[in-house]
């Protein structure tokens, strides 16, 4: 089932993540596989859902070129896939793809500080 559009943030994601997203206040849809999460979406698509949806990056990996691109085309809400977790080795590479995610979603580029370690 899909929530009602909310205007902020919502995320497509697999039950076990659900509860973290929850906690941390966002809107979540549960979705088994990605052709559920492909559903969710073009449900919030459909719906004119305005801000961000968030989708688990497997299941985002997993789905045809042709809706990935549609996605990326997509403005309202703007769909991005979800990064699934990195290893702290990886903090440069996560930094990075936030910074992007916020580029897209708010039209500036936004960098963050190197933190001691990373």
């Amino acid at each position: 089932m899909v929530t009602a559009p909310t205007g902020l943030l919502t995320v497509v994601v697999p039950p076990e993540l659900a509860g973290g997203f929850r906690l941390a206040g966002v809107v979540v849809q549960e979705a088994a596989d990605a052709a559920a999460a492909e559903a969710i979406v073009d449900a919030l698509i459909g719906g004119g859902e305005r801000g961000i949806a968030g989708v688990y990056a497997p299941f985002h990996a997993e789905l045809e070129a042709a809706t990935q691109e549609r996605y990326e085309r997509s403005t309202e809400p703007i769909v991005m896939p979800l990064p699934a977790g990195l290893e702290r080795a990886d903090a440069g590479t996560h930094r990075a793809r936030i910074a992007a995610m916020l580029e897209r979603a708010i039209g500036y580029h936004i960098s963050f500080p190197q933190e001691a370690g990373t």
